[in-house]
């Protein structure tokens, strides 16, 4: 053990580069995450050391390793140095903040074409033109973050790669909540944004089947509207779809539903449940994951593409949009408490959405170390259908399946060659 040296913080810029960059959001509750789960390394330790502390079973070993390692060190002088590097853990976070917030990073990328309004929601269209004869490819991305998480920049960019695979891309962008929104149920949103859209972009196309792909809570969207529209669907790509909602943790899953419940009056006033609201519910995954990517941030070159996409992903994550009253009752009661969508209990348009009615060809994608949707979600899939399907995992979390390091020279890839086989496949037929 040793004790850190403290670095002072270089001083700040007197104007944010972009003002409306204040650091993750709500910057209160990921600091009072931090010092809390710091703050309970210290307070742990007595309890540690008299053996009183169960751990995982994945953690056993390295706890029973330390502890002994650990036996005969001056506890007062071991506490000095968690104290210590715990300061060092705080400060990287706020000089990660820091760096994030005065980074000269600024989203600028060409406005795609836009095919059609659906009141505040567009479908845009990144083919200059739809040729007829061309591969149509519709991308339905989350309702509880805005849609450009697949379209981050101009040189990375899911929709625009596409576009270089030949494929006419379209992406439904659901738009600001506005009033008519605020009263909309998921059948809402399929009777009057998915289902239209995928009508527009089939009737472009000669009314050919579309290629869909859905992303996080788009991809579990994605089914329901294969199963209400199949013979419209082509083929199918989930990425990060969950489903089986209590695969992984059932209690944890549970315990979110009934907060929600909980909450509700205070949603019911509303009419949504707020962006900073639904941080809550994410960082209870993981606590202490603002504290570790700021504070590698902290660590990255500035002017690096690395940290140019960091500043972009997190611009993205921190300008959240809400989620309307009805959608957020079904997602966490319905969904999380109840697990219904894995035991065909899930109703859209009066019709229990069963994968089992899925005819297209279906490639589910995950990711190992996604903590928001766990492999084992997503990868349920599969079991509940009968069509032809495949499955894919990759070495990356939640975000990085449309933008880490590995998506453009991996996963964008993997899709685009399925998309073409299994075109290839009903060319054959």
């Amino acid at each position: 053990m040793h004790k850190h040296q403290h670095q002072q913080m270089p001083p700040s810029n007197p104007t944010p580069t972009n003002p409306d960059r204040m650091g993750p959001q709500p910057f209160m509750l990921h600091w009072s995450n931090a010092l809390m789960c710091l703050n309970a390394s210290v307070n742990a330790l007595p309890l540690w050391k008299q053996g009183l502390i169960n751990w995982k079973n994945h953690l056993e070993n390295q706890a029973e390793k330390l502890l002994s390692q650990s036996a005969n060190l001056d506890t007062s002088a071991f506490l000095d140095a968690i104290h210590e590097e715990n300061l060092v853990l705080l400060n990287d976070f706020l000089e990660g903040t820091r760096k994030y917030r005065f980074h000269p990073y600024q989203r600028n990328v060409r406005e795609p074409a836009i095919c059609t309004r659906f009141d505040n929601s567009v479908l845009y269209r990144y083919t200059d033109k739809a040729e007829k004869n061309g591969t149509p490819v519709f991308v339905i991305p989350s309702l509880v973050n805005k849609s450009h998480i697949l379209d981050l920049t101009e040189d990375f960019s899911f929709m625009r790669f596409l576009t270089t695979q030949g494929f006419t891309p379209y992406m439904l962008d659901w738009g600001e909540v506005g009033k008519e929104e605020k009263t909309f149920s998921f059948t809402d949103y399929y009777n009057q944004r998915l289902i239209p859209a995928l009508d527009y972009i089939a009737a472009q196309h000669d009314n050919a089947p579309v290629h869909t792909i859905g992303y996080c809570m788009g991809g579990t969207m994605a089914i329901a509207l294969s199963c209400l529209r199949p013979l419209k669907v082509a083929s199918l790509t989930l990425v990060a779809a969950p489903w089986d909602f209590h695969a992984d943790n059932k209690l944890n899953a549970q315990l979110a539903g009934e907060a929600y419940i909980v909450i509700k009056p205070y949603v019911q006033t509303l009419g949504w449940v707020t962006p900073d609201l639904l941080q809550f519910f994410f960082t209870a995954v993981d606590p202490l994951f603002a504290l570790k990517k700021y504070g590698s941030f902290a660590k990255t070159g500035q002017t690096s593409k690395d940290a140019e996409r960091f500043v972009a992903v997190e611009d993205w994550l921190n300008d959240g949009v809400p989620l309307v009253e009805k959608v957020a009752e079904t997602a966490f009661v319905d969904w999380y408490r109840d697990n219904k969508p894995v035991n065909n209990r899930w109703h859209v348009c009066n019709t229990a959405i069963d994968p089992d009615d899925l005819t297209m060809p279906v490639h589910v994608i995950s990711a190992k170390r996604d903590r928001l949707v766990p492999a084992t979600s997503s990868m349920a899939i599969p079991a509940h259908i009968r069509s032809n399907s495949k499955e894919s995992l990759f070495d990356t979390g939640h975000i990085g399946l449309m933008a880490g390091s590995r998506a453009q020279n991996e996963i964008w890839p993997a899709i685009s060659e399925w998309i073409c086989a299994t075109k290839k496949l009903r060319t054959a037929q």
